[in-house]
């Protein structure tokens, strides 16, 4: 019996060393699958790292070349803020001297001005008196015989005309011209101006004015309203216009007398209505007894020793050339 146990328990062994060789073959077998598996993943990862290093390589690159155009666009910028820089300073200095240059050809073009005018307007005489004789309401038949005695005489007048007249006497108001009087506006058809509205006072002082300058060449600076009457709107108007109204110191009253020794003896009345040193005679030239009296007026104030003016000029010695909307009755010595 113990012989056969015997060899059963050899048998037994021999089968469990049998088994346990074939777990260890199999163990061995599957620890080599594993092994594969897992080198055959650790080559992808390495594989997957370096294309991950090679992309982390390139974006590198790709960052510093952003950085160094970067910096060059930056340089490039400051560059041009430099440079803007200096030209708004070049810009500036320009300004500042044009300015400069524009003042200075102010300065001189006003210097000019005034040495113009100088030259243009006779000093006032030592030791005598002026006087500015004016005549309204022409040009008219009679009056290319006053400008015939006054130019024998050398002297100087004022005529205030009518616009719808200076056509028909075209001729005799560019002499008038011509030979150094003035000549002002006494509107176009002789309104009284402070019955009409501001575009009617327009109207006739401009249609006026463009009827004179169109023959004589040129400006009218000078309004006498129509029977001396004025207002506020009117002057207002005048001002914006360059025009100074003329009033008159001395009234002959030619128009209401038409008598040689009656316009003469208003004239040189004694006190502040009659002719003195600075005043402003009215009268018509459209007159004969007028110019009769004109005639006589010139001589009697040549003896008693006055010069007669353009009222342009008397303003300009007198009063600094007036100021345009302002009423002028007379300019007596300052």
């Amino acid at each position: 019996m113990w012989k056969n146990g015997k060899s059963l328990s050899r048998g037994l062994r021999a089968a469990l060393l049998c088994v346990c060789a074939a777990a260890a073959l199999l163990a061995v077998g599957a620890g080599a699958v594993g092994w594969k598996k897992t080198a055959d993943s650790l080559a992808g990862t390495r594989t997957r790292l370096a294309s991950a290093e090679e992309e982390r390589d390139r974006l590198e690159k790709t960052v510093s070349d952003a950085q160094s155009q970067l910096a060059s666009e930056q340089e490039r910028a400051s560059e041009l803020e430099a440079r803007v820089s200096q030209l708004e300073e070049r810009a500036a200095e320009a300004e500042a001297q044009n300015e400069k240059l524009e003042g200075e050809n102010s300065a001189l073009q006003a210097e000019l001005d005034r040495v113009k005018k100088e030259a243009q307007t006779p000093a006032e005489p030592d030791g005598k008196k002026l006087i500015a004789l004016t005549f309204d309401d022409g040009p008219g038949d009679t009056t290319t015989r006053l400008l015939d005695e006054l130019k024998k005489r050398n002297m100087k007048a004022t005529f205030f005309v009518v616009g719808n007249r200076v056509n028909r006497y075209a001729s005799t108001l560019k002499r008038a011209a011509d030979e150094g009087h003035e000549i002002g506006t006494h509107t176009y058809s002789h309104p009284n101006l402070t019955k009409l509205s501001l575009e009617e006072k327009a109207e006739e002082i401009q249609s006026s004015i463009q009827a004179i300058t169109a023959i004589t060449g040129k400006p009218v600076t000078l309004l006498r309203p129509p029977g001396g009457s004025y207002d506020d709107e009117l002057k207002s108007y005048c001002g914006g216009q360059g025009l100074r109204i003329v009033y008159w110191s001395v009234d002959t009253r030619d128009w209401e007398s038409h008598n040689k020794s009656s316009i003469l003896s208003t004239a040189f009345q004694e006190g502040p209505y009659g002719i003195r040193n600075g005043a402003i005679v009215l009268m018509h030239d459209i007159y004969t007894d007028t110019v009769d009296a004109a005639v006589e007026m010139m001589d009697r104030l040549q003896k008693e020793g006055y010069t007669t003016v353009t009222v342009s000029e008397l303003l300009q010695l007198r009063k600094n050339g007036g100021v345009a909307g302002e009423v002028y009755v007379s300019a007596p010595p300052q």
